[in-house]
This record gives C-alpha cells, structure tokens and sequence, in this order.
C-alpha cells in the first residue's frame, strides 16, 4: 500500500493551491453485486486514492418507456430483458449505499455518489 499522502497547501496572495485528490470512480462497475463494489473500494484505497465514487439513478425517471422497454444494444453484456431492466438490475438501494459509506469509513477511504 502507498504511504498515506499530506496535503499540501500553498498560498500565492489571494490564490490558495491544493494538492488534488484522486477519486476512483466505480460507477456500475461492481456488476449490482455488493460485495464486488467494497473489493472495488478496497482496491481503490490500496491504490492511493482518497475517495470511491458510485452513481444512483433511477432508470424509470431518467429513460423515456420505449428506452426502457428496447433491448440492450449489446445482449451480451446485459443483465435484463430490456435495457431498463439491465439498468434496474445495476441499482444498489439506498441502504446498500449506507453499506458502502460505512465500508469506506472503516477503511479510510472518502465516499461519493452523484445522482
């Protein structure tokens, strides 16, 4: 594992520098499988960066229905029927979320999730 990093911070006048920080984004990666996701995290951690980021949607809302109702553009790749369903079945709920948020805390790591 990498040594942990120190911030560094310079400051020029009125313009203050931050080092950047490395975010892994781990979006649908995990497959919809837990557990896949907090080795993705772990991995991550081990990595050197600083945070693990996911994605929450809501298929239902975000295609229009015959989006949702139309195959997967590549059936071998999909999880579902249509790709709707393939996007349901990557869904972690909420509570799974919380789940990862803990995991990340136990293990140093800054969680994220854009909607």
């Amino acid at each position: 594992m990498p040594p942990a990093k120190k911030a560094k911070t310079e400051s020029t006048g009125a313009i203050e520098y931050h080092e950047p920080m490395v975010m892994a984004e781990i979006g649908c990666n995990h497959m919809g499988q837990l557990e896949i996701a907090k080795e993705l995290l772990t991995l991550a951690k081990n990595c050197g960066c600083e945070y693990g980021k996911f994605q929450k949607r809501c298929p239902k809302e975000l295609l229009t229905p015959a989006q949702y109702a139309a195959p997967h553009p590549n059936p071998h790749n999909s999880y579902g029927d249509t790709y709707g369903a393939h996007r349901e079945f990557l869904e972690l709920t909420v509570d799974q979320h919380r789940e990862l948020k803990e995991h990340c805390d136990e293990i140093g790591l800054g969680y994220s999730c854009s909607v």
